[in-house]
């Protein structure tokens, strides 16, 4: 059943370069699970969708600005919530760290690297990610290098830029089929609930987008929530 709404447009806020959450399609298409929840949502909201591709750690600001509505698959840290709101969690999310194969990873040999060694080592993160605070704030003597795409991550890692790359579960699995020269050191070096993020001054929208997770839930198996990986 569809919420009374205005059917003014969603500005819906994606980095398309985070696959299988958000990318783009042979044809320009933002699809993924966020793409496709977020059309689900417009429609249930009875209203049309326009997705605004951008570098990750510009969402907040947009929202913020008022230049987009919502953005999804937002982990809410208490530093984020000083500058936007958050829906209830919608999934967990599973990260973990990614490595050239060796004896460290789980299928292959030549470096150990371990959790707790990672001060000294050249860590890849997504700029702006949760990654980003996790590292910067556990490990101060850590090289931390920051990217704004996920595949330029994997592309330091593959050429020796990087030690590590920081990575979520279902995304690093999509990786490791197309790159079976790299390996998962560790099942989970951290698991955050995840959510969507709203501008402050939209209360009316986070109201509206939190009963349709509680409609979305009521069947939890055929829900529209159900496309989202199960960690």
């Amino acid at each position: 059943m569809a919420l009374p709404a205005s059917g003014a447009i969603l500005k819906v806020g994606v980095s398309a370069t985070r696959e299988p959450f958000s990318f783009t399609d042979e044809k320009g298409r933002i699809t993924g699970f966020d793409g496709e929840v977020a059309r689900r949502i417009a429609a249930k909201l009875g209203r049309p969708v326009e997705f605004l591709d951008m570098k990750f750690s510009a969402l907040i600001p947009a929202l913020q600005s008022g230049k987009i509505d919502l953005a999804i698959s937002m982990a809410p840290t208490e530093e984020r919530k000083k500058s936007i709101n958050f829906s209830q969690p919608v999934f967990a999310s599973a990260q973990v760290i990614l490595v050239k194969k060796g004896p460290g990873a789980k299928t292959g040999s030549s470096e150990t690297i371990l959790l707790d060694d990672l001060n000294g080592k050249r860590v890849a993160v997504y700029s702006g990610s949760i990654h980003d605070t996790f590292v910067t704030s556990r490990y101060p003597g850590a090289d931390i290098k920051r990217f704004d795409s996920p595949a330029d991550m994997v592309l330091a890692l593959k050429n020796k830029k990087v030690d590590v790359a920081f990575y979520e579960l279902t995304a690093a699995k999509v990786v490791l089929k197309d790159n079976p020269e790299l390996a998962i050191l560790t099942d989970e070096a951290l698991t955050k609930s995840m959510g969507v993020g709203f501008n402050k001054n939209n209360p009316a929208l986070r109201e509206r987008f939190k009963y349709y997770l509680k409609t979305a839930r009521a069947g939890e198996k055929n829900s529209d929530l159900s496309i989202y990986p199960k960690v």
